[in-house]
């Protein structure tokens, strides 16, 4: 996407089209080489490689129910899921066996000596770790962090002034949010799922069904409504690592709003003792024991799980053409590798501790042996982006375009082979006065445009 950006700037003189260009480039969080972690950035469908899979190998689907959005001004909307993973032992009150609703279901507790973790409200999962000096600190994935004072936890994130989450847990229950500029209060006083609240207005709500119901409804501030209803799986019994089912469990069967089905799914228990679901038109099935994929559709999966906790599994795919997938991100040693369908294979390093933690380093993309191109990242002492260089061997010839950006993370210089593009600022403004190519004014964008790029040209020349 970066290269066809360059190549369409330097074939371009319109001004509609550079003011699309900076926008791109100001937009796009990879050239940051990290997301930015704040709540609710991304959908938890999207937190692994493959569709339906999490990066330990488990089975992971998502279902949208609806957002509630806060009264404050320049607060998002806020998405409320419900998600299933095949290594979910516990009981979601509104969704049964294997399921959560994140949002209404967010805890934060301690998995090992010096270990927790953070189930978020956006369906993510997070850990950290307690501090050596301090065991009240806790560090988690930049830029995450998190303080414990009695039986109170809060953690934040702070990417930027405006970009900033911070939740409170109180005896491992969220009881408030805050994301961006929209804040929330969790309200436990008439049911076991939270009420969420802003001041006395309230955003969602739980109205169960009755004991021999097996429906509840999600009611939300609009009076929009969605009702999710329950059905029987296979409950089972593993003895000496020996599989069989014993009785039933309750998991969703169905999200309805109004008379539109939003989602439906049955369950069961193969001839090999394996149980799996049937979503639409997929039958996607998971191993007893690890819990890991091994089949969703025409694809049969292999899982390779991780050795500890927080880390990720090797996961490859094959299906009946013969085609053959495969994702690894080796967190210990900031390595993530993706083999797709078609042969090509794409090698992420990122940083893997200090203050650039997180952050790519490089990045390499090879068809079979051949390399097609590399990339490199770098930044200054605060994590902030300042360089990206990438070279392509399409026509057997190294192909060089290089990026600079400044310290407010302005475009400065744009190199395509042996050609230079120059952004001209005036002062800290984020508008580009004028564009200079090869050294000659190309675009003036303002009518201050010419006179600064001349005392920008006779600055370089001293």
């Amino acid at each position: 996407m970066r290269e066809k950006g360059c190549e369409w700037l330097m074939s371009t003189r319109s001004a509609y089209r550079w003011k699309l260009f900076v926008t791109v480039v100001f937009s796009v969080g990879c050239l940051r080489g990290y997301p930015c972690g704040v709540l609710f950035s991304n959908n938890p469908q999207l937190c692994g490689f493959f569709e339906g899979v999490d990066r330990k190998g488990n089975v992971q689907l998502t279902v949208k129910l609806g957002e509630i959005t806060a009264v404050q001004k320049g607060a998002q909307p806020i998405p409320v899921y419900a998600v299933f993973n095949s290594d979910q032992s516990a009981v979601s009150p509104l969704a049964g066996y294997g399921w959560t609703v994140p949002l209404l279901e967010s805890r934060f507790y301690q998995i090992e000596a010096g270990v927790y973790c953070m189930l978020q409200p956006d369906g993510q999962t997070r850990y950290f770790v307690a501090d050596k000096k301090n065991p009240n600190l806790l560090q988690g994935k930049r830029p995450w962090s998190a303080t414990i004072q009695g039986g109170v936890i809060t953690a934040q994130c702070t990417c930027k002034e405006t970009d900033k989450s911070v939740l409170t847990f109180k005896q491992g229950r969220l009881i408030s949010m805050t994301v961006r500029e929209g804040k929330y209060e969790f309200d436990y006083s008439k049911e076991a799922l939270p009420e969420i609240r802003q001041g006395v207005r309230s955003l969602v709500k739980v109205i169960p069904g009755t004991k021999t119901e097996r429906s509840s409804t999600l009611e939300f501030s609009d009076k929009r409504s969605v009702t999710l209803t329950l059905v029987d799986r296979p409950q089972l019994t593993v003895i000496k690592g020996q599989v069989s089912s014993s009785g039933s469990l309750k998991s969703l069967g169905s999200v309805k709003a109004g008379q539109e089905t939003l989602f439906s799914a049955t369950y069961g228990m193969s001839e090999m003792d394996t149980p799996f679901m049937h979503v639409a038109e997929r039958m996607i099935a998971w191993d007893p024991l690890k819990h890991c994929i091994t089949q969703d559709g025409d694809w049969l999966y292999k899982v390779k799980p991780p050795s500890r906790a927080g880390y990720n599994a090797a996961i490859g795919r094959t299906n009946v053409l013969g085609q053959a997938e495969y994702v690894f991100y080796d967190l210990e040693k900031g390595v993530d590798t993706v083999e797709t369908a078609d042969g090509q294979r794409t090698i992420t390093w990122k940083f893997t501790s200090g203050q650039l933690q997180g952050l790519i380093r490089k990045k390499e993309v090879y068809q079979e042996d051949s390399l097609l191109k590399s990339e490199a990242y770098s930044y200054d002492e605060k994590g902030r982006f300042r360089r990206h260089r990438q070279v392509t061997f399409d026509t057997g010839t190294p192909f060089i375009v290089e990026q600079v950006f400044d310290e407010q993370q302005r475009p400065t210089i744009l190199q395509r082979g042996t050609n230079t593009l120059e952004y001209v600022y005036n002062g800290n403004s984020f508008v580009c006065e004028a564009l200079i190519y090869n050294g000659s004014l190309l675009k003036a964008n303002t009518p201050n445009g010419p006179a600064m790029a001349k005392a920008y040209l006779q600055q370089k020349k001293k």
